[in-house]
């Protein structure tokens, strides 16, 4: 499935419809020239699908989609990078 255009964040879900808010440009630090980049890349398909689990306690688990639409787990490398944790 193809998002709809990047010229339209709304319709994909990430722009607030009701209020506004740009998840992406925030996570840019409102860098409008890499928030377009980055829609360019999602309206691509060029992104990786993470999914971030935190259960109860608090522990956190890192999965990646691969492109055949299975979850593995992220390589430990990358959950250190992502959860910022000190080696």
């Amino acid at each position: 499935m193809k998002l709809p255009l990047a010229a339209d964040p709304k319709a994909i879900g990430l722009v607030g419809a009701n209020t506004g808010y740009d998840r992406i440009l925030e996570a840019v630090g409102n860098d409008s020239s890499r928030a377009s980049s980055v829609l360019k890349s999602l309206d691509s398909g060029r992104v990786e699908k993470w999914v971030v689990h935190t259960d109860p306690a608090g522990g956190t688990s890192i999965w990646i989609v691969n492109s055949s639409g299975k979850i593995v787990q992220a390589d430990s490398t990358l959950v250190s990078k992502v959860l910022g944790a000190v080696k």
